[in-house]
């Protein structure tokens, strides 16, 4: 794909990300039991005004009916799979996956669709009853029926409240901004490096697996040729299979958002993975960018020996010479701030090339 026809697809996915985080954003979840309680609440003010014990019964009938009518139209607001964006898709799928969340949005569905038909039912029985304590009982029997759709949906509800909880933690304000995607293995000072050069504040700490959902940063840019951009902090990946759900979460930002890559390598004898490990998951991992450009960034040079630093500047240049998607190895410390302004010049020298391929020089 040609970096004009890439720009112009990041900047379609940048509408429908920013028309899905809004959806969601507007459209909370309620638990089974929040629909329940304001149905009782409804319920308990519906008897007043009148003496007509008809029209009591009908009229509590109503009030639960209507509550959970809105709760549910409310909540198929939610846009369908097909409307999402590509980022979205690849997110909800590794949240919850995509046939959970559609089976969730159909339950919702039919579960309005026969509270409608049980409300029609039991209001005609309600409002003909020949006597009160008749009225009564079809009045509990049709809230009764009505509510016990409702529990029925909780585990679904649950499901759909995940969803939107991974959504707006993984929000990309859609600007049609590029985006600038870190990843590597598990404590490799991802989280640092965006903590440093970007106005994300993610989780740093100096044991693994810290990070667990997508986290982004805007970054304003050293360079004039540069624009404003994005950099994202994925979940620390190893080279194995399966994979946890915070790494099909980083697969899935990877995958749709990457303008570019920047890979993080940990050289240190304390790495979570080895060098071997390291450099063989950078391999796979590119495969899923191409054809967007790669830096490999060598972190912690103040933590590593000289020769650990040595060794994997060695190996990863000799990497980025069979890679044609990589354009740079740089050695960098994010804790201590090493080299970082060398990265991030880097970075936006690629990002300038790509605007002005696209026409959109700044």
């Amino acid at each position: 794909m040609e970096l004009s026809e890439k720009w112009a697809e990041r900047l379609r996915e940048a509408e429908l990300c920013k028309n899905v985080y809004r959806v969601f954003r507007e459209t909370p979840i309620p638990t089974c039991r929040d629909i329940v309680e304001k149905a009782g609440r409804e319920y308990r003010k519906a008897a007043g005004g009148t003496r007509n014990w008809r029209e009591v019964e009908a009229r509590r009938l109503q009030a639960v009916y209507h509550t959970v009518r809105r709760a549910l139209k409310r909540i198929l607001e939610l846009p369908k799979p097909e409307e999402m964006s590509t980022f979205h898709r690849e997110l909800v799928d590794a949240a919850v996956g995509l046939d959970a969340y559609r089976k969730a949005l159909d339950r919702v569905r039919r579960s309005l669709h026969l509270a409608k038909r049980f409300y029609s039912d039991y209001i005609v029985l309600v409002t003909t009853s020949r006597s009160r304590r008749e009225a009564a009982r079809y009045r509990r029997e049709g809230c009764g029926r009505i509510l016990s759709l409702i529990h029925r949906l909780c585990r679904h509800l649950e499901i759909l409240e995940n969803v939107r909880r991974e959504v707006l933690n993984a929000h990309i304000v859609a600007e049609g901004l590029p985006v600038v995607v870190v990843a590597g293995a598990p404590n490799t000072g991802k989280s640092t490096l965006i903590s440093r050069l970007s106005t994300a504040a993610p989780e740093v700490a100096p044991y693994p697996f810290t990070t667990k959902n997508v986290i982004v940063g805007k970054v304003k840019p050293l360079s004039r040729n540069c624009i404003d951009y994005y950099m994202v902090d994925v979940p620390g990946l190893l080279d194995r299979e399966p994979r946890s759900e915070a790494e099909k979460r980083a697969v899935a930002a990877i995958k749709t958002l990457t303008d570019v890559l920047v890979f993080m390598l940990d050289p240190t004898g304390t790495a979570v993975e080895p060098l071997d490990r390291q450099l063989e998951l950078l391999r796979r991992i590119n495969e899923l960018i191409h054809p967007a450009p790669l830096i490999i960034a060598i972190n912690k040079i103040d933590a590593a020996t000289r020769a650990e630093v040595i060794d994997a500047l060695r190996r990863a240049e000799e990497l980025c010479r069979e890679t044609p998607s990589c354009r740079r190895v740089v050695a960098v410390s994010a804790l201590r701030g090493d080299n970082l302004e060398e990265l991030q010049r880097e970075v936006e020298k690629l990002i300038a090339e790509m605007l002005t391929a696209a026409g959109r020089a700044p």
